[in-house]
Parts: C-alpha cells; sequence; structure tokens
C-alpha cells in the first residue's frame, strides 16, 4: 500500500494535493493496481482525480465528518475535501476490476457535481465511505459503453456501510442508470448497473431522491434507511432513461427493473415510461417499514412494486404479497 504522503501530499487542510494525489495514483497503476494510503488529515482537491486503473483510496477511518459553518471539520480522520469548480471529484473511467476504496470521507462542499462516478467497474469493494454535500450526486454508477460491446455493465460490485448527505434542493444521494452510444442500434455499443450490493445504506437529502433507479436490474439493498427533509414527495425513484427507453426495440431496456429492497425505510415512487403497453418492469421490496408516516407506494404506467411485508397491515389481515400497480 503506498503512502500518498511520499508523493508529497500534505493533508492539513489548506495546501492543493491533488497534484501529489495524481502522481500516486500513476505510480500505484504502474504497479498494475493497488491501494494508496491517506493518514488522518484533510486532503484539498481542486480537480478531478481520473483513475483508469484498479486503483483504490484508503483512510484511517471516517467518523463524523461534518463541514461546519466557519469551515472547519469535527472528529476528521480522513478526507478528501473539495475546493475546486463545478466538476466531478473520484472518476473511475474504463473497463476496471478489483479496486478497494474504504474509510475515508468525500466532501464537495456544494460545488463539486458528484463524489464519486463510477464507469464499467466489477468485483470491487467500497467499505465504510462518506459522501458529503454535492450538486448532483453522492454516487454515481452510469456505465460508458464501447462502441460494438453490449452488456458493458457496472456490476458484481459490494458497498457496505455508505453514508450520503446532500443538502442541495438539486442533489440526489445514488444513481444507479445506463447508456448506449445509439439507442436505436444495440450493437453500437450498451451498459447498465446490475448485480450490486448495498448493505447497511444511510441516505439523506433535502428535496430529491435518495436513490433513482433508471436503467438497471438485479441490484440488491439490504438494510436501508432514507431521510428527506421534504416529506411531501417520495424517496425512492424506480424510473426510467428517457435517452435510452426504447420498449419497441429493446425491450424493457432503459427502466429499473428486478431492483430488490430487504427491509426498506423509505417512500417509493414507481414509472416504467412514457408508454403503458411497455413490457412490465417489476421491482420488489421485502419488508417495508413505514414507521416515519411513509405512504403505500405510488406507481404510474406499467410500472410494479411488489411488496412482501407492509408494517402499517394488521397481522390478521397481512397478505404474504402485495402488487402495487
Amino acid at each position: 500500500m503506498n503512502n500518498v504522503k511520499n508523493f508529497g501530499a500534505v493533508g492539513d487542510g489548506t495546501t492543493d494535493d491533488t497534484n501529489a494525489i495524481r502522481q500516486a495514483v500513476a505510480y500505484t497503476k504502474g504497479l498494475k493496481g493497488g491501494q494508496i494510503y491517506f493518514p488522518p488529515g484533510i486532503y484539498v482537491i481542486t480537480d478531478t482525480i481520473t483513475i483508469d486503473a484498479p486503483v483504490g483510496l484508503v483512510g484511517a477511518g471516517s467518523n463524523s465528518l461534518s463541514l461546519q459553518t466557519n469551515g472547519s471539520y469535527d472528529d476528521v480522520t480522513t478526507m478528501l475535501a473539495w475546493y475546486g469548480g463545478n466538476k466531478i471529484m473520484i472518476d473511475y473511467v474504463g473497463r476496471i476490476d478489483g479496486v478497494v476504496f474504504m474509510d475515508i470521507g468525500i466532501h464537495g462542499r456544494n460545488t463539486a457535481i458528484t463524489g464519486i462516478r463510477l464507469d464499467r467497474m466489477r468485483h470491487s469493494l467500497f467499505r465504510c465511505v462518506q459522501l458529503n454535500e454535492f450538486v448532483n450526486f453522492g454516487l454515481d454508477i452510469t456505465p460508458r459503453p464501447e462502441a460494438n460491446v453490449t452488456n458493458d455493465n457496472c456490476m458484481f460490485n459490494n458497498f457496505q456501510s455508505i453514508s450520503i448527505w446532500n443538502e442541495l434542493d438539486s442533489a440526489s444521494c445514488i444513481r444507479l442508470d445506463g447508456s448506449v452510444l445509439d439507442s436505436n442500434n444495440i450493437n453500437a455499443g450498451a451498459g447498465n448497473s446490475c448485480h450490486n450490493t448495498f448493505t447497511n445504506t444511510h441516505l439523506w437529502v433535502t428535496k430529491n431522491w435518495n436513490i433513482e433507479f433508471l436503467d438497471c436490474d438485479n441490484n440488491s439493498f439490504y438494510m436501508l434507511y432514507c431521510f428527506k427533509v421534504d416529506t411531501t414527495s417520495s424517496q425512492i425513484y424506480f424510473g426510467y432513461n428517457s435517452s435510452i427507453y426504447n420498449p419497441t426495440y429493446i425491450p424493457r431496456h432503459g427502466c429499473a427493473r428486478s431492483n430488490y429492497i430487504y427491509h426498506c425505510q423509505g417512500s417509493i415512487y414507481a414509472s416504467a415510461g412514457p408508454d403503458k403497453n411497455a413490457p412490465v418492469c417489476k421491482n420488489y421490496i421485502f419488508g417495508y417499514d413505514r414507521e416515519n408516516g411513509q405512504p403505500a407506494p405510488l406507481t404510474t404506467n406499467n410500472a410494479k412494486i411488489i411488496v412482501v411485508g407492509d408494517d402499517t397491515e394488521p397481522c390478521t389481515r397481512n397478505p404474504f404479497a402485495k402488487l402495487f400497480r
């Protein structure tokens, strides 16, 4: 494991450590991958850190990472703090396997567009990561496929104890999506977010979505807690990507389908797309915890939410499964 301070990083919350981090990434890439260790401190970043190899960032822990109004941080162990423009902080690019990213905080200071963006990553581990205060997303999983490659997906990744806090009205916590190079020709390259597993996920937003399920399938969340300041709208969105959606040419492609949440504490809204005759897009909830007043799932068009276990129903009346459509 390479220590980022060996490349000139300071971590004092003032010095710009962007170039030092980039040098550490390049060196680790030359070793065919590995981890970069960040000792306790606040590492200032002013431009995107682009990573196109199995290089992970490992800190000394991610305890309380709140940015105070006076610009100071309390109880920080390791944090990357953004002092740049409207850009992505950490951008993983290309087809990458085997990244370990853990025990670290990423803070966008309500200026960075996204905390971490993943392309076609596979078989990687993200553990004990906090992402705070971004314009669009804390974690954006949207693969960018190559030409003439189908199933060029971001998949088989494991996310453990991820916490995301976004206060801007525009911001969502997590997006699971896909993309194609040509929506009328699947051979032009297509990929989506699928078969990823999230365990013990804590999400907080002011107005937008805690999670956006768009062009994705077979993602699983275990123990999902969502909080939203604006209680008049839903927290979890099962929807579709309008730039990809093509039910006549690629059945179900472009919409959220066959995703699973086990113990869900967060209200749900689902829409399968503009075509009510499109193929059915089903998603599943096992244990719908509504102790904070969450309403029944809301659905439009041909979307379906199948709920097994709704804690608002009396035991004598609670069916094994309930279909919302």
